[in-house]
């Protein structure tokens, strides 16, 4: 409703971008968060947002790029590490996955779950 009542807003696209995540529909999503991003590239938020409809329809490659988008306009966005690092993870790029906890962990963010102890277990590592 927000996107027919005013197109050119970036926040609109990006908020139908979240909904559309949560009902599943990751084609869509990825259509309006590229709408918003078109609309407004600066907001970090936005490019994770996509980053993740694009984990989550199996294109690593594509979220991760996104993420990097994101550390590129804030370099201290957590989340961004966050997804970085589960995305690496998925990939076996467990060094990879273990700089980004690092960075997210320096910057006092807590990471979701039991993805530590997965990544230890998967990559062999004790930290």
């Amino acid at each position: 409703k927000a996107v027919a009542l005013d197109p050119e807003n970036a926040e609109a696209y990006a908020g139908l971008g979240h909904n559309l995540q949560r009902v599943g529909d990751m084609d869509r999503s990825i259509e309006a968060f590229k709408q918003a991003i078109a609309l407004d590239p600066a907001v970090p938020s936005t490019h994770v947002g996509l980053g993740f409809s694009l984990y989550a329809k199996d294109d690593v490659d594509a979220a991760l790029a996104s993420y990097r988008d994101a550390l590129d306009i804030d370099p201290d966005f957590a989340d961004a590490y966050e997804k970085t690092a589960i995305a690496q993870w998925r990939r076996k790029s467990y060094d990879a996955a273990w700089e980004a906890v690092k960075r997210c962990q320096e910057l006092g963010h807590q990471l979701e779950g039991d993805f530590i102890e997965t990544l230890k277990k998967d990559s062999g590592h004790a930290d």
